[in-house]
């Protein structure tokens, strides 16, 4: 499908609607600098019905699937960062702090780990469980979940942030290239132990001081055992954490989440005053300012380029038509890089000559926008253009945006880019890209070799009505403790 036609009529409703509504030692030590949990925080909120309290927020990006393994976009991460906890967590200026891990010891070679975790902490009531009831967290799910990232079965996207642990890159080629499970030699990783059912141990390679800040990263959740053994459920549809949020229900594009208040519950982390999330996805930026703008849902956590472009002024402030509309919020970066992917099957010579043209300041862009690989033109150029140079499939808007541009500026008439349905390079794309948030670019870079780099600062949009929404730095975590709205509602859920 065409890219640019994906945007053109979009972006005319948009703009109407802006208009319209203007190896290990021996010794330990404590780390006695280790953050605290986050469950100082917590607040009371009132249970009675007088006091439901729902948000409604709006999303850029499909939350399809809820495993925290197959994490492909910002808002999924946003999103199961409500169901599930890990080993650690970030507070709204990303600095980290223990979530399921109560202590924490360091060998003196910084090379071994061992947690105590709270055993105050249940998963949700579940059909998982045989009674249906939360039961406490284990050691033993903390190292299956971890050995599961190794899996060929999985994105390998949680296994960069665990390959400096001992025996882990062995146990990984293990699953992933000895495709007879039955030759397959390892039972797990060493590195990781169980010591008892409330400590668990890591011995890492060599020191790492990101350690604990990948142990906060969402592909690195902690679920039960029984989540992977139960017959006919899935993570993917029916996910169990132990977050302040439990999932309820999809409908359609809206996913349905409600405050956990289990008997079982035990400890939350944190204790939101909301009662109910609902979180639609929008397939048009257009229509997610449209719905926002009709106050149909309370929130964007974060909004596409053109609605930034047009709403947020060069202040990084809200325009004169919106000021006294809206609250704005800032939520971390989003970054996202172009590759170009030489084949022999298109004619990429024409394509190179077209792209090495590209001037950074010609195209219409929010944040620092750079070219990291020039694109060298051919000595010759033969033959006509491809009347489409497919791309690998994306959902991020910004790297969407960019290609837009591109096209229009670099490509048309002759050509225009096409985006598939494929999301991974094959032999036909031309151009494929990754996108993800800085905190997890700057614990696992990106493949080398990007043509083009945009890093933008994510904004949100709020009604008036809504209190309590932060602006944070780690942009892939929501932090809905304090969230209010004020608009009166009573119903029931």
């Amino acid at each position: 499908m065409n890219i640019l036609n994906r945007y053109k009529s979009p972006l005319l409703v948009l703009i109407l609607i802006f208009v319209a509504s203007c190896g290990s030692g021996e010794q330990v030590r404590v780390i006695n600098e280790a953050p605290q949990s986050v469950t100082h925080r917590e607040s009371t909120p009132s249970d009675s019905a007088d006091s439901f309290m729902q948000l409604k927020a709006g999303l850029l990006e499909e939350v399809d699937n809820m495993d925290p393994l197959f994490i492909n976009n910002l808002s999924s991460k946003r999103v199961l960062s409500l169901i599930y906890d890990g080993l650690y967590t970030v507070d709204e200026t990303g600095t980290v702090t223990q979530a399921i891990a109560r202590d924490a010891t360091v060998s003196d070679d910084s090379l071994t780990y061992t947690f105590e975790i709270n055993t105050d902490i249940f998963y949700h009531d579940s059909d998982v469980f045989i009674s249906g009831v939360g039961r406490r967290v284990q050691a033993a799910d903390i190292k299956l979940a971890f050995e599961r990232t190794a899996k060929a079965t999985v994105p390998n996207e949680a296994s960069k942030l665990l390959i400096n642990i001992e025996g882990y890159l062995d146990y990984f080629e293990d699953q992933r290239y000895v495709y007879d499970s039955d030759r397959r030699s390892l039972e797990g990783v060493s590195g990781i132990r169980v010591i008892n059912s409330q400590t668990i141990r890591f011995n890492l390679i060599e020191p790492d001081p990101n350690f604990t800040k990948k142990l906060a990263s969402p592909y690195l959740s902690i679920y039960p055992r029984e989540a992977l053994q139960a017959q006919g459920k899935s993570l993917k549809t029916i996910p169990v954490g132990t977050g302040a949020f439990r999932f309820r229900e999809r409908n359609d594009n809206t996913l349905i989440l409600a405050r956990d208040l289990s008997d079982s519950g035990g400890e939350r982390l944190t204790s939101p005053r909301l009662n109910r999330i609902d979180f639609t996805y929008y397939p048009r930026e257009s229509q997610l300012f449209q719905a926002f703008a009709a106050q149909e849902i309370h929130w964007i956590p974060e909004v596409g380029p053109e609605t930034k472009r047009v709403v947020i002024n060069d202040s990084n402030s809200l325009g004169p038509g919106y000021i006294n509309q809206y609250n704005l919020h800032r939520n971390g970066e989003r970054q996202v890089q172009l590759y170009l992917n030489d084949i022999r099957r298109v004619n990429m010579a024409w394509l190179r000559n077209r792209l090495s043209e590209v001037d950074t300041d010609s195209i219409i862009h929010t944040g620092e926008l750079s070219i990291l690989t020039p694109v060298e033109a051919p000595d010759s150029v033969s033959g006509n253009p491809d009347s489409q140079y497919y791309v690998t499939f994306t959902s991020d808007p910004y790297a969407r945006m960019l290609l837009t541009r591109i096209q229009q500026q670099y490509l048309a008439p002759e050509s225009e880019f096409a985006l598939t349905d494929i999301r991974t390079p094959i032999t036909r794309t031309a151009v494929y890209s990754h996108s993800s948030d800085t905190y997890h670019t700057s614990l696992s870079p990106f493949e080398p070799g990007a043509w083009l780099q945009l890093i933008t600062p994510g904004y949100g949009l709020s009604q008036l009505n809504v209190s309590g929404i932060p602006d944070v730095v780690p942009g892939w975590k929501f932090f809905v403790e304090d969230i209010q709205v004020n608009d009166g509602q009573t119903d029931t859920p």
